[in-house]
């Protein structure tokens, strides 16, 4: 057993199991990610580009929504999507409006 793992507090368990160099590696690599002064996390503009992807993705989803019932109320009026409401094509041939 190494000297890492009895000064973590792993001592008595390493000897039970006789996994000592699981512990010492477990406790080597808790001291290790401690931290130092040189750690940086994401921070404030980390979550200002969160929250923009976040607003942009809620203002697309309520435009695609927007447009899928245009679509709907466009089909189950009898219309082709593009046509336009109203006008008189019986005497014009198919697809020709105005």
């Amino acid at each position: 057993m190494t000297s890492a793992a009895v000064a973590a507090g792993w001592g008595h368990v390493a000897v039970a199991t006789g996994w000592g160099h699981v512990q010492a590696a477990w406790a080597s690599a808790a001291a290790a990610s401690a931290g130092s002064a040189d750690d940086v996390g994401p921070g404030v503009l980390g979550f200002l580009v969160v929250a923009a992807i976040g607003v942009a993705l809620f203002f697309l989803l309520r435009s695609m929504n927007k447009h899928l019932r245009k679509v709907r109320s466009v089909r189950d009026a009898g219309l082709e999507p593009g046509s336009k409401v109203g006008g008189d094509t019986s005497d014009k041939p198919d697809g020709v409006i105005g």
